[in-house]
């Protein structure tokens, strides 16, 4: 977990937010942009992580990438939705940032 997404500015009452994406530049920009907005941010930056995060947190809201390396964001959809103690969300918000490359 990123240190700076620890807090939620002293609020006890904020709505949790966890965010599931491998790429760091990700999860600093949303978490920063969530957090001024008064959110407590949980990050996770694979998708086992994200998994356990979801256990123990207990967030509001997951917002999960789909293109991470090892466990993808459709297998970590559907073990949220297996899993009894996560089940209890919504499907969470899939995201994903498309990536181009160009070859000579």
């Amino acid at each position: 977990m990123l240190d700076f997404m620890k807090t939620n500015g002293g609020s006890d009452m904020a709505e949790k937010i966890l965010i599931i994406d491998d790429d760091v530049d990700t999860l600093k920009l949303v978490g920063l942009m969530l957090q001024k907005q008064s959110y407590q941010i949980v990050a996770a930056n694979n998708g086992l992580q994200g998994l356990e995060q979801a256990e123990t947190e207990n967030p509001d809201l997951i917002l999960l990438d789909v293109m991470m390396p090892g466990m993808d964001g459709y297998e970590v959809a559907k073990r949220l939705r297996a899993n009894p103690m996560t089940s209890q969300y919504p499907d969470p918000d899939v995201h994903c940032q498309r990536r181009s490359w160009t070859t000579k």
